[in-house]
């Protein structure tokens, strides 16, 4: 059984933890349709070395004692280029979006061939996963509010009251 050994960081729509293994961390959300979304799209993507591997179901997790996670799944960890997130104060996150953008458009390009977009493609929601021996850069945040898969069903508050968006 795994268990939490620390929190790892935190952008607006999840936490992360490290697991006690060390290569592989709890991704945790708000919510478990939240959970849920970002499960699917990192399975797509992780299918194309597009995201880190996925290693659960949706579920929840011990933290400390009996206290109880969040939804959310085990997933391989990608080393991070900066802070996770969408701020930070010791990264120079203007110079790495300069330097990483041509392989962060590439990862975009990938991503849209198999009909997904990252449309939050800031240097806190990428990272390296290793695949045969190489780094691979890879999506880190796979929620709704980085990443739209056009195969999937519309998630917006319309579409989720029985209504249909203008999007769907």
């Amino acid at each position: 059984m795994y268990k939490v050994k620390k929190k790892s960081g935190e952008g607006c729509a999840s936490s992360f933890y490290i697991l006690t293994c060390g290569t592989k961390g709890f991704k945790e959300f708000n919510s478990k349709l939240k959970a849920d979304i970002a499960y699917d799209n990192q399975v797509i993507l992780s299918e194309y070395d597009l995201a880190p591997r996925v290693y659960s179901e949706v579920g929840k997790i011990r933290k400390k004692g009996k206290k109880l996670s969040g939804w959310g799944y085990i997933t391989e960890i990608a080393e991070l280029l900066c802070c996770p997130g969408n701020e930070c104060d010791c990264c120079d996150r203007d110079g790495l979006e300069s330097h990483y953008y041509d392989e962060i458009e590439a990862l975009q390009t990938e991503m849209f061939d198999i009909n997904m977009e990252l449309h939050d493609s800031h240097i806190g929601n990428v990272g390296y996963v290793v695949r045969n021996g190489l780094p691979v850069m890879v999506c880190i945040d796979t929620g709704d509010e980085s990443v739209t898969n056009f195969d999937a069903p519309c998630t917006c508050v319309i579409c989720l009251n029985g209504k249909v968006c203008d999007y769907a």
